[in-house]
């Protein structure tokens, strides 16, 4: 039988031997960005206060993934897609492309994997091919995971240990199909993907030294199917939001607004 696919959302992180930290949904101000920090003390808001922040890594059953992370805005959920272009300081990464695991022991209560992450297009990289990373996946009888491995900080470009403490997003409410589209310009540098799963799908597109990411939830759910909370930020001459059919078949291809073809190179559901 298939793997179902899964979406992880991020809970817990610790970076070499700095003190780990919850990354729950929220973050404090004076860690984030200048950006952010003097527009919330523009609106006079305390130093101590909270931003919205999301981790989400979404995982199909052929094993092609999306990881992004974002500093979030609490008007996100009330503008239109197209109109919520903004900074790309509000990213703190994302990257996308396949993985391959090996299981360990299976009699052990938290079995263990060894995943190798391969990324495809990277949100920090225009060569994304040379970005291959191992790490150690810990599956908790709770069904939520423990990741540990090397990778290379988003804030200090430096390779660090880290401990990232994953929890499973319930997938079984909503439509249950998904598929994994993706765009490849050699010669322009375009590269592309992304990825549904039920109600919540992520994409990643480079073109050249810009890069567009973009996020929604709930497709399919709520009344309407677009009142939901969305976010598309950077640049780039695409739109992620042609990408949500209500069907779409292994092998179908689809030319975007701006002229770039896409093609489905996964299609699933699940019960």
């Amino acid at each position: 039988m298939a793997d179902r696919p899964s979406i992880w959302v991020r809970k817990f992180v610790k970076w070499g031997d700095n003190p780990g930290f919850e990354d729950t949904q929220y973050v404090l101000i004076t860690s984030l960005p200048t950006f952010v920090a003097v527009q919330f003390a523009t609106n006079s808001l305390p130093i101590n206060t909270y931003f919205l922040n999301s981790t989400l890594l979404l995982i199909t059953p052929a094993k092609h993934f999306i990881d992004v992370r974002i500093y979030l805005d609490p008007d996100d959920a009330y503008r239109g897609w197209e109109d919520c272009v903004h900074e790309e300081e509000r990213l703190q990464f994302a990257f996308a492309g396949t993985s391959i695991s090996a299981e360990g022991d299976g009699d052990h209560p938290a079995r263990v994997t060894t995943t190798i992450w391969t990324h495809w297009v990277d949100f920090d990289e225009t060569e994304a091919d040379s970005v291959k990373r191992e790490s150690k996946i810990f599956r908790q009888p709770s069904g939520n995971m423990l990741e540990m491995g090397t990778m290379k900080h988003p804030d200090t470009g430096k390779k660090e240990e880290f401990v990232h403490a994953w929890e499973k997003f319930s997938i079984d409410e909503g439509p249950k199909i998904g598929w994994v589209w993706n765009v490849e310009g050699e010669e322009e540098g375009i590269r592309g993907l992304f990825i549904r799963i039920g109600s919540v799908a992520q994409g990643v597109y480079r073109h050249g030294e810009e890069i567009r990411v973009g996020r929604t939830t709930g497709i399919g759910v709520a009344e309407g199917d677009w009142d939901v909370p969305q976010f598309s930020i950077g640049k780039g001459d695409v739109s992620l939001t042609e990408l949500f059919f209500d069907e779409a078949q292994l092998g179908q291809n689809f030319v975007g607004k701006f002229g770039e073809i896409w093609q489905c190179v996964e299609s699933f559901t699940w019960t």
